[in-house]
């Protein structure tokens, strides 16, 4: 053995023979398998459909079950959000900012995108593509502080890192506690905004479905993470709208923003993505973090928490969740049933 082999073979004892084996193996160069696995659910996840070469085509299987949710496109809530707000909702503010959109057909950074990904998205999910976005400009709120600050010329260092870190210490602040509009102007000029945006937000995680189309000329992790991620960044906004709403006395639409978030990790884990999932339970996570501020901070009258624990039945009860597909009956009762006394500690457990 080599010494980088026995430095191995010291470290896993038991797997030395396994490890010389393996090191034989690559080491015979042009060496072929005897047989090709064969694609099966226990091999490659899905049997059919296949390729022209016979490996497993996965954005085959994709269209086949999980994508046929895009018909009818009225019942895709993700529809709404994408129709407002184009390529900002799907990872290319940096396209909003800077391309004019009457140029996006012609434009060298954007005429490729335009016809590959933005036209193909649109006559899938009954879009006219043609039809400037209403909100392209609008940005979240790391976006928007982001560019106020570099407005006021503030200082910068560490090559934006630290500016980062700052931004990420406030957005928790804010998300954590009841704010007042003469307390931080900027964010309250961003929430009035973006408003209308996190109202259409809300609209649409309560549609049936809300599933973006992926495009087959790159891989499934590229296409997947723009816009997945582009819905945490829509959480994270709700989280922020939570506590301003609060610091004006708003329970109500407090509520029905942290209930969004529930409405989100209820599509995304029902998707066939592990990053889906995440992201997801990110927004659970931001979800439940946002409830226990309403019911710290909020006044909440006795009728308000009957209603805010008939919209949580009502959301179960409405199979949004689809629990029987990720966990067992008995544990998610439970966790039901302690997220159901929590609310009702926040009138006094009655």
């Amino acid at each position: 053995m080599t010494e980088f082999e026995e430095q191995l073979a010291a470290m896993v004892p038991k797997r030395a023979a396994d490890l010389r084996n393996c090191i034989v193996v690559n080491e015979l160069s042009g060496t072929e398998p005897s047989a090709p696995s064969v694609p099966e659910p226990t091999t490659t996840g899905i049997a059919e459909p296949l390729t022209f070469d016979g490996k497993p085509d996965y954005f085959g299987a994709l269209e086949q079950t999980y994508l046929r949710k895009l018909s009818p496109p009225r019942d895709n809530g993700l529809r709404l959000i994408i129709a407002v707000m184009g390529p900002s909702v799907l990872e290319h503010q940096y396209l909003a900012d800077k391309v004019p959109w009457a140029e996006y057909p012609t434009h060298k950074e954007s005429k490729q995108w335009y016809a590959e990904y933005w036209v193909p998205l649109c006559s899938a999910m009954g879009i006219d593509p043609f039809a400037e976005p209403k909100y392209l400009k609008s940005k979240d709120w790391y976006g928007y502080i982001g560019r106020k600050r570099k407005e006021k010329k503030e200082e910068v260092k560490n090559d934006g890192q630290e500016e980062q870190g700052e931004l990420n210490k406030l957005h928790d602040q804010l998300a954590a506690v009841p704010w007042k509009h003469e307390e931080q102007p900027d964010t309250a000029a961003w929430i009035q905004e973006r408003s209308p945006v996190l109202d259409l937000f809300g609209i649409a995680v309560r549609k049936p479905n809300y599933v973006c189309w992926r495009q087959n000329n790159h891989s499934l992790l590229w296409v997947l993470l723009p816009d997945v991620q582009a819905q945490r960044a829509l959480a994270r906004d709700a989280q922020i709208r939570i506590t301003e709403r609060l610091g004006r006395g708003d329970v109500d639409g407090a509520w029905y923003d942290a209930m969004s978030m529930f409405y989100l990790n209820a599509h995304l884990s029902r998707e066939p993505f592990f990053v889906s999932k995440l992201v997801g339970i990110a927004s659970a996570n931001m979800g439940w973090k946002s409830v226990q501020t309403i019911l710290r901070y909020g006044k909440i009258s006795k009728e308000q928490l009957r209603n805010g624990q008939r919209n949580w039945k009502q959301y179960l009860v409405a199979g949004t969740l689809r629990c029987k597909q990720h966990t067992s009956k008995k544990s998610f009762s439970m966790k039901c049933y302690g997220n159901s006394k929590m609310l009702r500690r926040g009138s006094g457990g009655k």
